[in-house]
């Protein structure tokens, strides 16, 4: 599934809403040569991980998780190749193997590389999680790297809630001035 595979495409988006909505997909990507969104909000699912923002052009291109029992299981990369952010808010939930907040992996067709610098994830309000676990039998899969190759953000507010089986803030050089902020009675990042 992919959201804005052409230029002339920018602004397209996918929702998948209310209790009972579930999308299952592999290779979800949310901007591909444009911005799109896809917004998950009050009890809808989503089965299968996916890529924000994944060739130069994309820039803007974001995933909201909204509500309670809104939900994506999955792996996550926000800001595969150019700037993409993940809003998870009002109790909605993400449950990943792992996750990448500023630059992802090998950049394979249709992809141009673009600049994913200022990549970020936002976690707000009571009940709303961003949960990493690992794959089983790989230790450490569960890693969330803040800032792989350009520098992202993550931040856990107003008691929301990350957890993770390890932790990364700036992997390289170029992800410099990548940051997590956790701020708020009950927010917590546990590593």
């Amino acid at each position: 599934t992919h959201i804005a595979e052409s230029p002339g495409a920018a602004g397209s988006s996918l929702v998948v809403d209310g209790s009972g909505s579930t999308l299952t997909t592999v290779d979800l990507r949310v901007g591909v040569a444009a911005a799109g969104s896809l917004s998950v909000l009050n009890g809808g699912v989503v089965n299968g991980g996916f890529l924000i923002a994944t060739s130069a052009g994309s820039e803007g291109s974001s995933v909201t998780v909204d509500g309670a029992g809104s939900r994506v299981n999955g792996g996550v990369t926000v800001g595969f190749q150019d700037r993409g952010s993940l809003s998870i808010t009002n109790g909605g939930v993400v449950a990943s193997n792992g996750g990448f907040v500023g630059g992802g992996g090998f950049c394979y067709a249709p992809c141009l590389p673009g600049d994913p610098t200022g990549s970020s994830v936002l976690v707000q309000g009571a009940g709303s999680q961003w949960i990493s676990t690992d794959f089983t039998g790989y230790p450490g899969s569960g890693t969330l790297t803040i800032g792989n190759w350009a520098a992202g953000s993550l931040t856990v507010v107003d008691g929301g809630t990350a957890s993770s089986t390890g932790g990364t803030i700036a992997a390289s050089a170029g992800a410099s001035g990548s940051s997590v902020v956790v701020d708020g009675s009950g927010s917590t990042w546990t590593v």
